[in-house]
């Protein structure tokens, strides 16, 4: 996320013998930038001499004193339009923002087209949680300072189209009468956009990896793995970005698997929580890695073949915490080795002074025996 709140606002301005009624509509389109539109129903050329007075408001957060409000910055796309911000006001709980632009710059759009008008920059700290930002007509309201509402006026003639204030889209929130308070809300975008990810199976863990095109906002990303799908644990916590709209990449990996009871086929499922930092949270796609486990599954010696030394792991056959002997049998049936273990790490086994050759590796633990063959070259 950025350090600026922005908030877009956008005031469409139309000709007084072309342009009858203009809307507008506010959107919430990167990290903190808020994007307010509006749009007249018929085409507008070359339209100067207008005057506008536009309203956002965001949450006081139970304030009554204006002069805890944030203070924001506001600019204009409109080549010479002069801005006038008006006192802020504390109505329905909302701090509001009013602002007069006019301007005699002629200005050309087409009909049912979207046009920024200004930019209204508020510091990180005016963000409050779940906020949404509005564009407001506060005309029902008891204003005594200024008419707080949308409103649009071309070369002296009013053209907001009262009925219908506000366009919207299919999804968004809006009360839109001429008679009362109405506003039109910018939805708040998912504080992180996961574009991939991926779990990989490794000999005794599984790597989780995963994509972000865009974070808005995020805390931490929660791991959670489950065996049946339905039942779910928590089994890390990786910190985000927070606020980014680039890419950024992240992993994890799971080698604490719960591999001691090996006699049987094991699958596990993965997905992630993603935190944002006012509590809202979404999940992944879940993710599935299965472990081929059954009475017949060896264990892993590796490399092979190999010319000095083997890394040898039991994670697959072991059962509970009994420690399993492993002997070493040349060809004739002769012990050439033999050690104890203890661990499901990966162990490291010293074969160079052995000649080479094939090898018998042989396990046994709790009256279970488990044999690999392993090369030896030079």
């Amino acid at each position: 996320m950025k350090n600026i709140f922005t908030i877009l606002i956008f005031a469409l301005i139309s000709n007084i013998a072309i342009a009858q009624t203009v809307q507008g509509n506010i959107k919430r389109t990167d990290d903190y930038q808020v994007t307010l539109y509006t749009k007249a129903d018929m085409m507008v050329s070359n339209t100067n001499d207008f005057a506008m007075l536009l309203t956002v408001s965001i949450d006081a957060d139970g304030a009554t004193d204006t002069n805890t409000a944030p203070t924001p910055v506001a600019t204009s796309s409109l080549a010479g339009a002069a801005i006038a911000p008006q006192p802020v006001q504390i109505i329905n709980g909302r701090f509001v923002y009013a602002y007069s632009l006019t301007g005699a710059t002629p200005i050309s759009w087409d009909a049912d087209v979207e046009n920024p008008v200004l930019v209204v920059d508020f510091p990180i700290s005016a963000s409050t949680t779940g906020e949404l930002v509005q564009l407001n007509d506060y005309t029902a309201s008891d204003i005594t300072q200024y008419n707080a509402y949308f409103y649009v006026e071309l070369q002296a003639i009013d053209v907001t189209n009262y009925p219908m204030k506000f366009y919207i889209d299919p999804d968004q929130n809006v009360t839109n009468s001429e008679f009362n308070d109405s506003f039109v809300e910018a939805l708040t975008p998912l504080p992180i956009t996961l574009t991939t990810f991926t779990a990989t199976k490794r000999s005794k863990s599984v790597d989780l990896t995963w994509v972000t095109s865009t974070e808005i906002n995020g805390s931490h990303f929660e791991i959670e793995r489950s065996q049946d799908g339905e039942k779910w644990t928590n089994i890390g916590k990786v910190a985000a970005i927070g606020e980014s709209s680039t890419t950024q990449e992240y992993s994890f990996l799971d080698n604490k698997l719960p591999l001691g009871e090996r006699n049987y086929n094991k699958t596990f499922y993965y997905r992630l929580n993603m935190v944002d930092n006012d509590g809202s949270q979404e999940y992944s796609d879940i993710r599935r890695v299965s472990f081929d486990l059954n009475s017949n599954y060896q264990f892993l010696v590796y490399p092979n073949p190999t010319t000095d030394e083997v890394f040898v792991n039991l994670s697959s056959i072991t059962e509970g915490e009994a420690a399993a002997t492993m002997n070493i049998f040349d060809l004739k049936g002769k012990s050439v080795k033999n050690l104890t273990i203890s661990s499901n790490d990966d162990i490291r086994v010293d074969i160079s002074t052995l000649l080479s050759g094939l090898y018998y590796f042989t396990v046994k633990q709790n009256n279970k025996v488990y044999t690999q063959k392993v090369l030896k070259i030079d």
